[in-house]
């Protein structure tokens, strides 16, 4: 094999084990698990109950922020007062995006498409820049299933 087949082969190499320790490292963060873990409590709930955001979680939560679609990272980070590596932007109006975040670290992200993710969101509000609520005011939604293969989410401000 020749000197140039060789380097070529250690760089491929080397890019690919770099990506699988980055997969590998992203999916076992904390904050990865709690979006699973998350999640699925939500998928597991039947239609017509309400649900509070703090029995849906089993990681501890100060406050849950989402912001508008196509909303920047640098003007996330001047809301949330700090920066973190995690992915935190929407791309579309139609994605899901709840930001949980305790001592300014964020702790879970659910951000996605209601088709993958199997649930939306609706917080009864148009044209809002972000909303944010704490741990403390027990947020409240009932699960509905208005459509075959996802949950929405409806918040309900007055419980």
């Amino acid at each position: 094999m020749s000197e140039r087949i060789k380097s070529k082969t250690i760089i491929v190499l080397s890019l690919l084990l770099a990506l699988v320790a980055y997969i590998v490292i992203t999916l076992t963060t904390p904050a990865a698990a709690n979006e699973r873990s998350l999640s699925s409590a939500i998928c597991s709930q039947p239609a017509g109950k309400i649900v509070s955001l703090n029995s849906l979680t089993d990681f501890s939560w100060e406050k849950v922020y989402t912001f508008a679609p196509y909303t920047t990272k640098k003007e996330i980070f001047e809301i949330l007062g700090f920066k973190s590596k995690i992915d935190l932007e929407t791309v579309s109006e139609s994605m899901v995006q709840m930001i949980f975040t305790e001592e300014e670290e964020v702790v879970c992200v659910l951000l996605g498409y209601p088709d993958k993710l199997g649930y939306a969101f609706d917080y009864g509000q148009e044209g809002y820049d972000y909303l944010v609520f704490s741990s403390a005011e027990e947020p409240n939604f009932r699960i509905e299933r208005p459509y075959s293969r996802q949950l929405l989410l409806r918040y309900l401000p007055d419980m």
